[in-house]
Order: structure tokens, then sequence, then C-alpha cells
């Protein structure tokens, strides 16, 4: 870096055409450039139902090594970008009585005891960690969060067992289960992806943003003269910056001709592309979304529609919710035929192995999220390298509804905060705590999540 720059620089050129500059680390100083520019980092819930088996989350290893257990080692040539935690509990539901199933979902992710609404049923009672994210993280014309579901309703649908996210109080934002809602909420009516610089242009772009952009035709050549200053005093990383800005810039205006059309091309002084953002196709290979024999092909469609919202930024913070707690669902596909629910309530040796069958083919299912995630360019790595998963259950052990060693996990790379290929261990450490250092991974300041009862503050060794 050779210059210190105001946040409110802009190119400029003649006629008083001006374009602002996205954040530079020359923007903020030496100490800023050293400490490296904030990614577009996103987070996800992923979410299994049951718990797992005694001893079946136990890994081996330490801070600087990981040895994963039997029902992880799907993620073993993702294992670099994995970090397993034992010792992490949720005290906050060990304090609260109910249906164990209906206290761990309402508390899984909000980190307080729920709303008692009589016996043993309750409702969350704050915002939970995915939305509170959502809403640190705004993204212009997206969305705040968004809950991607698996079978999540079908059960359960006016029971709390169905709903993992809170907008706060007895605020329950249900999963969408429907893969052909989801992509019309998501990618429907009028909106297109970004388009790379000199890539063929789509048509119909909004008339209020074609009237702004034609009047404006010649943008990249009136600042021309000013960028060629600018540069020269960037460093490389700056330079590479300003040059993506300026191709995104370009792809925006060659989206229109003179008169409107989305007919040009892009050619000007810009080198870098957008996101790598594809629109999914419209999703066809799926079924009811009630049917247990097409559970697999609808957590096929909505992965595929979670991955792109992504990497085209329609949020920043979602749920991928698959099935719902205190599952019924029969896993049929994997040789198990008895509800899953009943058999996490078996301890002999046959039940065991089926629920350990279960189990490892939902961390399957993590490991081809985590390798889509991985092979989508995002900035300078992929974009499990820009994003923070949480994986999580609402019990520890099924039989036993244990709260004192839960199934947590983290994946991805939160934008270069997380170092992969770890097992952290803890001793009665909490899932508020924990929450609080996925805040701050995630560039949010915090101190504390959820009740602060329950609150010392982020793990150590985690960031």
């Amino acid at each position: 870096m050779k210059a210190t720059l105001s946040r409110r620089t802009l190119l400029r050129g003649a006629g008083g055409v001006a374009i602002g500059l996205p954040f530079l680390t020359a923007m903020e100083g030496r100490a800023r450039a050293a400490a490296g520019r904030q990614k577009a980092k996103r987070f996800l819930t992923f979410f299994f139902a049951n718990g797992v088996n005694a001893g079946n989350w136990t890994g081996t290893g330490g801070d600087t090594s990981l040895t994963l257990p039997a029902i992880l080692t799907p993620m073993e040539t993702l294992k670099n970008k994995f970090v397993l935690l034992n010792g992490v509990g949720m005290a906050s539901a060990r304090d609260n009585p109910g249906n164990a199933h209906v206290v761990g979902m309402t508390n899984i992710l909000t980190g307080r005891k729920f709303i008692d609404a009589g016996g043993t049923f309750g409702w969350g009672s704050g915002i939970t960690l995915d939305v509170e994210i959502g809403k640190q993280l705004p993204v212009p014309g997206g969305f705040e969060s968004l809950q991607f579901g698996v079978q999540s309703n079908k059960s359960y649908a006016t029971k709390a067992e169905s709903y993992l996210s809170y907008s706060g109080p007895n605020a329950g934002v249900p999963a969408q289960d429907d893969p052909a809602v989801m992509f019309n909420r998501v990618f429907g009516g009028t909106w297109k992806p970004p388009v790379a610089a000199g890539a063929a242009a789509p048509v119909g772009l909004d008339p209020s943003v074609t009237a702004g952009l034609t009047r404006r035709k010649n943008i990249l050549d009136l600042v021309k003269q000013d960028y060629n200053s600018l540069i020269t005093q960037l460093g490389s990383e700056d330079k590479m910056r300003v040059q993506k800005h300026l191709a995104e810039v370009e792809a925006i205006q060659a989206r229109i001709s003179f008169d409107g059309a989305g007919t040009g091309t892009g050619t000007g002084t810009g080198t870098g592309t957008p996101a790598n953002c594809q629109k999914p196709a419209e999703p066809t290979d799926y079924g009811s979304i009630t049917d247990k024999a097409q559970f697999v092909n609808n957590l096929n469609a909505q992965q595929k529609m979670l991955v792109a919202a992504l990497a085209c930024q329609r949020t920043r913070s979602a749920t991928f919710q698959l099935s719902l707690a205190q599952s019924a669902t029969f896993h049929t596909w994997v040789g198990v035929n008895e509800q899953h629910h009943l058999l996490s309530h078996k301890t002999d040796g046959d039940a065991q192995a089926l629920l350990q069958k279960i189990q490892t083919w939902y961390m399957a299912r993590l490991f081809d999220l985590c390798k889509a995630l991985d092979s989508v360019p995002d900035d300078d790595g992929t974009l499990l390298d820009n994003t923070l998963i949480l994986v999580c259950s609402e019990v520890g052990v099924g039989h036993t509804h244990s709260y004192s060693d839960m199934p947590f996990a983290l994946a991805g790379g939160a934008g270069g905060a997380l170092n992969g290929g770890r097992l952290l261990k803890y001793d009665n450490a909490t899932h508020n705590d924990l929450y609080t250092s996925i805040l701050n991974l995630m560039g949010i300041p915090a101190t504390n999540f959820g009740d602060t009862k329950y609150c010392k503050g982020p793990l150590a060794g985690i960031g």
C-alpha cells in the first residue's frame, strides 16, 4: 500500500461523472491493510435430527491434528476445512423442563429457555443466531436470511419441533420445504444474476436503471484518466480490487445500449468479473414435500438453490434444515426401515448400528454440501472458504436426550478467520459462548449471545 485514501474517494471524469470505489485497505491505513480486507462472508446452519449415538462425536487429535470419528469419515477429504467441537453443551436446555426435543429445538439457535406454552411445550423466546447474523450482514435487494427445509413441517406443522429459526420471542420462522416455492421466492420474477465483463447481456433491465445507465454510456472512458492516476498510488491487492470493481460497473453498463436494449458487451479497463453467480434451473427433479420416499430428491433440489443463493449473495445467512426435531423419517434408502425417532431410543447393538448408518448418511450430505460450496470460485478462494457452517442437532444422544456434549462442528473458512483440521475440546462450555465466537468470526463484534446467564465470553481457540 502506497497511500491512505478517504472512504469517500471517487473516480471523477469529464462532465462531473463519478464512480464510487469499493472498500480498499488504503482507506483504513497500514494497520487495516496488514489485517486484510473484509470479505463477503456467509453463514449457514446445517441441522440434522435426533442427535447421535453415545461416543459417535468424539474425535481424537487436537489443535494441530484431527482424526474423525466413524460417522464423520465422509468429511475426510475436506477435513482441512472442518473443526470438530467436543464438550460444548446447551446449558439453557438443561435448565428447561419439557419435552426434550421441543426444548432442544427452541434452545438450539436462541441460547434461551423456551416460553412455556403449558405442559411440556413451548416456543422460542428470542432471536436465533442465523436471523441475527442476517440482520447484521444485510444484502441490498436480497434477503436477511433464508430458511431451506427438507420435510421439516410434515408431522408437526403447528408445533415447535418444526421451527429452527426465530425472529424474536414467539416468532417462529418456518423453513420452506417446497423447492418450487423457494426457487420463485429467491430467483423468480425479474431477478437476474450479475453479468461478467464481455459476456452476452440479458435483456429486460428495470427501466429506471436503464435510463440512468443510458445517460452514462461511456462512464469508464470518462474516468479512465483519473483511474490511471489512482492506480499508481495503490498496492497490488487494492489495484486488483479496483479493477474488479470497474469490471462490475462495466458489466452493468454492458447490459444496455443507447436505446436501453440488452445488446452491449464490455471492453473497458476492468480485468475482474463479478462473483461466480449462476442462476439455477427451475427445479423439476423432486417430488411431493410430504412423501417420505422423495426426501433425497427434495434435499438435492434444495441444496442446489442454497448454494446458488449464497454464491449470488441473495442472502448471507441461511439454514439447511433436514427434517425436524423428533424426526419420524424412514431412511429406507440406506437400508433402515424403522422410524428414526423410535429407533433413536433403542440401545441394543442392531439398533445402534442402524442409527450409525443414518448418522453417517447425514454427514455424507454435509460433505456433499461442502464440496458443492468448495467448487464455486469466490473472491480469492472458494465459496466454502468464505462461508462458516454450523453443524448441529436438537439433542446430543438420542436415547438419553443429553444436552451436555452436543454434536457441534464448524466447517468452511469464514473468510480466512477459521483454521480447519482441528479438534477443539472444552470442559462444559456453553453454546452461548460458541455463538459469541461465531459472531466474532463473521466480523460482528459481540461479547455474548442469548441469555447472558449462560455467557462467559468467546470460546478460546476458535478464532
